[in-house]
């Protein structure tokens, strides 16, 4: 249960999470005749930037944070940011259970910034239909099917022009 917002500034719901973007050939994309090698670029690098982002649900207005690494600093930094950004209103930010976040000296610095931080549930994944690999009876990976087209359907307002 939240707790109520006290004052007369106008409250606004943020969303925030991350995700890694590595620079990786690539190698399941690679064909090649049978009994012959795929051939693969090398980059000769392997760069990573981890993309972040504050997002308002209600409007879709975001603030990204792009770094090489995400550690507490980095997220003391989007705090920082998300502070400035959504300045003159009260902020209850919707964060996961990461170290960066759940760190004493993260959760001190949101206090003063007076940022609200709620924890998100930890994911299940094996609630993620998603995640399962489906198999026929031979133990090999089912092909996927054909999906019928539900936009020329008359019960989700599609026409046949």
């Amino acid at each position: 249960m939240l707790a109520p917002v006290t004052g007369t500034l106008p409250t606004v719901l943020l969303f925030m999470d991350s995700t890694t973007i590595r620079e990786i050939p690539p190698l399941r994309k690679a064909w090649a005749p049978i009994g012959q090698q795929a051939c693969v670029p090398i980059i000769g690098s392997h760069h990573k930037r981890v993309l972040s982002g504050v997002m308002n649900i209600l409007t879709g207005n975001y603030l990204p944070y792009v770094s090489a690494s995400f550690t507490q600093g980095h997220f003391q930094a989007l705090l920082c940011l998300t502070r400035a950004h959504w300045r003159g209103w009260n902020i209850i930010l919707f964060v996961d259970r990461a170290s960066a976040h759940t760190a004493d000296a993260s959760q001190a610095l949101a206090a003063d910034l007076h940022i609200m931080l709620r924890w998100l549930p930890t994911a299940c994944p094996e609630l993620n239909v998603m995640e399962e690999r489906p198999t026929d009876c031979t133990g090999r990976p089912r092909q996927p099917q054909p999906h019928p087209n539900h936009s020329s359907s008359p019960s989700f307002g599609g026409s046949d022009r």
